[in-house]
């Protein structure tokens, strides 16, 4: 999977790059739908690391350069627990 995240990485500039010099303003919005795309992808994958293989917020955070605190605060809500779950989970 890393290979994988690598090689899109490597291509997002690029395309970015060629929509520049083509000048076209009307492939922003698709950018925007990528850009969305790939936060919920982030919300699922921290989600399923969190809730079903166990990684602690701590972790998350960590890995992400952020404190517990903001890990699960910009994660738990997108990833729809309920506040009984967050507390029990925190």
């Amino acid at each position: 999977m890393p290979a994988q995240i690598a090689r899109i990485s490597r291509q997002l500039p690029a395309l970015a790059r060629h929509m520049a010099t083509i000048g076209d303003v009307t492939d922003l919005p698709a950018f925007v739908a990528l850009q969305r795309e790939m936060d919920q992808l982030l919300v699922e994958a921290v989600t399923r690391l969190h809730d079903e293989i166990g990684y602690s917020w701590t972790e998350v955070g960590q890995v992400l350069g952020v404190s517990r605190q903001a890990a699960r605060q910009r994660f738990a809500d997108k990833a729809g627990l309920s506040a009984d779950r967050r507390a029990e989970t925190a």
